[in-house]
């Protein structure tokens, strides 16, 4: 189930507590970046204009929320996390990295194009060529 809040955020309420299998030392800090991100969430609703339905949906993504962090470190004992807070893990952020790095490369080796839409038509096939996903 996917609720949305007013931030236009939208969250995955059964993957707060769907265990995935990502390592003790990822998996801790997973709970440590969501530890952090408490107060921000707890902001939400005086950053954005409330609505009855945003508030609502804010109260249950915070309250479901609060229930599984404290879950959070004991599963990590065992190198589990939950999946709504692993969905991005280092192993992506570099993925992320390197993507960057070769579209940079892309960009500069097409940037001597001078017709728009052959560099729409080439820069489109480097982007397909180095896409991690």
């Amino acid at each position: 189930m996917r609720v949305t809040l007013d931030n236009h955020k939208s969250y995955d309420i059964a993957a707060m507590f769907t265990p995935l299998k990502v390592g003790r030392n990822e998996a801790w800090a997973a709970f440590r970046n969501n530890l952090s991100a408490l107060p921000n969430g707890l902001r939400i609703p005086f950053h954005n204009r409330a609505t009855l339905r945003g508030t609502f949906s804010w109260l249950v993504v915070l309250g479901l929320h609060l229930l599984s962090l404290p879950l959070l470190p004991l599963i990590s004992l065992f190198g589990y996390s939950m999946k709504a807070y692993c969905f991005f893990t280092r192993e992506n952020a570099d993925q992320m990295a390197r993507y960057r790095e070769d579209l940079k490369k892309a960009y500069a080796k097409l940037s001597a194009i001078e017709d728009s839409e052959e560099y729409m038509r080439r820069l489109k096939e480097e982007i397909d060529k180095v896409k991690p996903y």
